[in-house]
Parts: C-alpha cells; sequence; structure tokens
C-alpha cells in the first residue's frame, strides 16, 4: 500500500451504492484504477496536472500524488520538501520555518472536512485541508493556513474564528501555531528553541551548494483531488465516522463479514439457559421443584456423670 490510508484497488468486493458521491468518485479514479504503477514508480503526475511515465519528466517536477491533503494557493517562497529533508540530517529548525505561523483549524467530522474544503477554495491565500495520517497527531481531520510573520498569523486567527461561526463549524478547535509538528516533536516546544551557534553558517552554506526545489505554485489537477476525496470517505468509514454515510448513499464500504459463529452461540445460550433454570428450582424438563430444607442437626447432650 501506499501509505496508512489507502484501501488497495485490488480489494474487488466493496460495496459502492450506484448513484451516491462516493460511486461518482470510485466511477471516476484514475489514480485508484493504476494505483499499482504509481506505487511502485511508473507513474508520476507532472506540475501541468499530466500522467506520465517518472523517466521521462525532469527531476522536481512532480506533483505528490499520495498525499493526504488537498492544497490551495501555494506560496512560492515555502520550500517545505527542502527544508524538510535539511532537518532531518541538521537537527535545527531553518530560519524560513521559524518565520511560518501556522492557523489549525481541526474538523471533527467527515462532513466539516468537506465543507472547510469548500471555504478554503473561496479564499486567495495558501492553505490546505484533509486527513491526519501522522502517528503524533491525535486527530482524523486537520485544515492549515501559512502565514510569513506572527501578527499576519495572528490577524488570519482572528478572521478564521469569526467566520468559522458563520459557515457552522464554531465547534471546531482552532490554534496559531508555529512551524511544523514534525519539528517540536522532535526538537521540543517552540517556545523554548534555541538556534544551535553555527546554524546561520550552516544555512547559507546548503543555499550556495545545494539547488534548492520550490513547492509547486500550481493547482492539483482535478483527478488528483478526486482520488483524495475517496481516500478521505474511506479512512472516515474505516475510523467510525458516521456522517460517512452521506456519501456513501448509507452503505458501507464494505459489507460485513460472513461468520459462522451463529450455532455456537445458540449451543451457549441453551446452556447458559438452562443453568439458570436449575437454579431457580427448574428441572430440565420443565417441572418445577421446591428446594429442600436442610435438615436440622440434632443437638447433642452430655450425660453428667455420678459423683
Amino acid at each position: 500500500m501506499s501509505s496508512v490510508d489507502e484501501i488497495s484497488t485490488s480489494l474487488k468486493y466493496r460495496h459502492v451504492e450506484p448513484g451516491s458521491y462516493y460511486d461518482s468518485l470510485v466511477r471516476n479514479d484514475i489514480i485508484g484504477k493504476l494505483l499499482p504503477l504509481f506505487e511502485n514508480g511508473t507513474l508520476s503526475i507532472t506540475v501541468d496536472g499530466r500522467i506520465i511515465q517518472s523517466g521521462m519528466a525532469k527531476s522536481g517536477s512532480f506533483l505528490a500524488w499520495n498525499t493526504p491533503w488537498i492544497h490551495r494557493n501555494i506560496d512560492g517562497w515555502r520550500h517545505c520538501d527542502y527544508w524538510h529533508l535539511m532537518f532531518g540530517v541538521l537537527n535545527f529548525v531553518p530560519q524560513q520555518c521559524r518565520d511560518c505561523w501556522k492557523v489549525v483549524i481541526t474538523p471533527l467530522t467527515l462532513k466539516q472536512l468537506f465543507i472547510m474544503e469548500a471555504f478554503q477554495a473561496t479564499l486567495g491565500v495558501s492553505c490546505k485541508c484533509g486527513i491526519e495520517v501522522r502517528s503524533y497527531t491525535r486527530k482524523f481531520y486537520g485544515a492549515y493556513w501559512y502565514n510569513q510573520t506572527k501578527k499576519a498569523g495572528e490577524e488570519c486567527y482572528a478572521q478564521l474564528k469569526a467566520k468559522m461561526q458563520q459557515i457552522g463549524l464554531g465547534d471546531c478547535p482552532i490554534i496559531l501555531k508555529r512551524y511544523c509538528t514534525e519539528m517540536e516533536r522532535a526538537l521540543g516546544p517552540t517556545k523554548q528553541y534555541k538556534k544551535p551557534p553555527d546554524q546561520d553558517h550552516w544555512e547559507k552554506m546548503i543555499e550556495s551548494h545545494v539547488v534548492m526545489t520550490c513547492s509547486p505554485t500550481v493547482g492539483q489537477p482535478e483527478f488528483l483531488k478526486r482520488h483524495l476525496r475517496r481516500r478521505w470517505i474511506e479512512f472516515a468509514w474505516r475510523n467510525g465516522d458516521p456522517t460517512v454515510y452521506e456519501y456513501t448513499g448509507g452503505k458501507d464500504v464494505f459489507a460485513p463479514l460472513d461468520t459462522y459463529h451463529d450455532e455456537i452461540d445458540a449451543k451457549m445460550g441453551d446452556i447458559e439457559a438452562q443453568v439458570k433454570n436449575v437454579k431457580a428450582g427448574h428441572q430440565p424438563n420443565g417441572e418445577v421443584t421446591s428446594p429442600k430444607k436442610p435438615k436440622k442437626a440434632k443437638k447433642r447432650t452430655v450425660k453428667k456423670s455420678a459423683k
């Protein structure tokens, strides 16, 4: 499988209710249909939205097909993939990342996630939303807004908090945080972070000698978004989100499994019933017997010896 949340398309006995939103996604999911070729690296998606054999494209010109996120208005100044790689080796928070202030909203259901996606599509700012598949985040869904200064982050937070009430998502938790969760998990609380003395030196060296690849600023093609929405639905079903049935025609993604324990349960039920009957004074043949009273113990008398 390509990621921890992907349901393999080789599982043929999924239940797809005709006419449901899920049905429209499955029937038109070209990535899902060709998933093994994406997983083994044969196929890739170019930044101009074409599916090609991986060897035909220049390095760095691919879109991530197995991301859980639908992105909007990606900023050209951010080099997230580049600095994430460097962070994993150098173990410090790059300056660009320390300047990144995120507003994070947590949709509580799949339905709220779809409302959030539609809302983000109307904005002209850098944001994303999707399912949380990271083992170190304790939630199912997330929506993120990126800001280049603390002041911009504070303004974004205030505006979004007010807007959530208007679009019916007022119960969704919202926070303002600094740089990526991965970095905070690895290096501790952001408020306590101290820059190593040689960090500026190494950042300049890296920028001078290592070619920096920018995140693609083009939007994701519609066929990729379709695949991601399908994954969201399957993820929600697997995690017991009750709102998933609004998108599957009221049906489970997979039908219940065949089981073979009914006869065992029936026999065990008969035995339990018999035990209860006996305890209540009923015999297996249906007769009722009164419980026998315990015999009283005879008093023993001790003969007095003659003096």
